[in-house]
């Protein structure tokens, strides 16, 4: 790996490492090294690399916010015309609130691509007028999605060793109650999961033993899905685009079609089911614009009869990125 006019360049090993990393983040530099072939050292200076050269945001733990009854909501804002100053003001506002777990600014057909994490239309609407009270003058226009269930998640940057994905329960009915204990260590992993246990021992104040018994419970229970890396789509060179498909009817056999078509795809890196509307939300990586126009003529000439139309945005600059759900104990 170097850099050269700011590419960067990943080689095999830095490939297989940023594979395994993906699977299990908290994976042993030991395990790592046996792996790929290379001491511990070694890897422990490619990781470092990775890290420094920007390409590993950081190590995360991807948590199922459904079993801990929470519902995703989608708010895309379009604003007004905004100085530097005023868009820095709406970043810092953004970032105050907790129950904004993503938030990026975008080109097209929105400015900013915002999810919220809610445990009831009531507490969204609560949390969505003060949002809108505070940034009303400068709000244009906005749009809310309602997620039902994920049904992919992986990541194209990486190229795997086997088709490594998630697919999660359409229906997850049974919301699971963890305690103040389970929720400071997911705290304490949600955006480090490579966190040592001492380290965890520090920020929480439990012992080893009941760390390690309630993480492996966590697991078991689904609540974490995995702990995983975060890599920079435009430090190697992709483009994050967000497409909403609307269809131009509920019959189940076309969105299972069209579902099909986008689970199977290598460059689509998660799609989401919208509540109460004819609606596929995906988020697809492609090397350019060339990349990009050659999916979506795919999608025409093959879904034409399917789909209605679609709208797209592509990310500029992500102002915040969480997986953990507010909670109050």
């Amino acid at each position: 790996m170097d850099n050269n006019n700011n590419r960067i360049k990943i080689d095999l090993k830095d490939n297989k490492i940023l594979s395994l990393l993906h699977e299990d983040s908290r994976i042993t530099l030991t395990s790592l090294g046996k792996q790929v072939r290379l001491s511990k050292d070694a890897v422990l200076y490619r990781i470092n690399k990775l890290q420094k050269s920007g390409v590993i945001v950081k190590f995360y733990t991807d948590i199922d916010h459904k079993r801990l009854g929470f519902t995703k909501y989608f708010l895309f804002l379009q604003m007004k015309r905004l100085r530097k100053e005023e868009k820095e003001l709406i970043n810092n506002m953004i970032k105050l609130f907790p129950e904004i777990i993503f938030c990026a600014q975008c080109t097209e057909n929105c400015d900013y691509w915002i999810e919220i994490l809610s445990q009831s239309t009531d507490k969204f609407n609560l949390l969505f007028n003060n949002i809108v009270d505070s940034i009303k003058d400068s709000v244009d226009d906005y749009d809310i999605l309602i997620e039902t269930y994920l049904c992919k998640s992986y990541e194209p940057l990486i190229k795997q060793d086997h088709d490594y994905e998630i697919v999660k329960n359409k229906e997850t009915n049974q919301e699971i109650i963890i305690d103040k204990k389970d929720y400071l260590i997911l705290e304490a992993i949600e955006n480090n999961s490579r966190l040592l246990l001492t380290d965890i021992v520090k920020k929480t104040g439990l012992t080893v033993d009941i760390i390690k018994y309630r993480f492996k419970r966590l697991k078991e229970l689904k609540i974490i899905n995995r702990c995983s890396v975060v890599l920079d789509s435009q430090k190697m060179r992709y483009e994050l685009r967000l497409m909403i498909f609307t269809l131009k009817s509920f019959s189940k056999q076309d969105k299972e079609r069209l579902l099909s078509y986008f689970i199977a795809h290598k460059n689509v890196r998660s799609v989401s089911m919208i509540l109460g509307e004819k609606k596929i939300l995906i988020e697809v990586l492609t090397k350019d614009s060339i990349g990009y126009l050659h999916f979506v003529n795919e999608i025409r000439s093959n879904y034409y009869e399917i789909f209605d139309s679609y709208e797209e945005m592509m990310i500029i600059t992500e102002i915040k990125d969480n997986t953990l759900p507010y909670m109050t104990f």
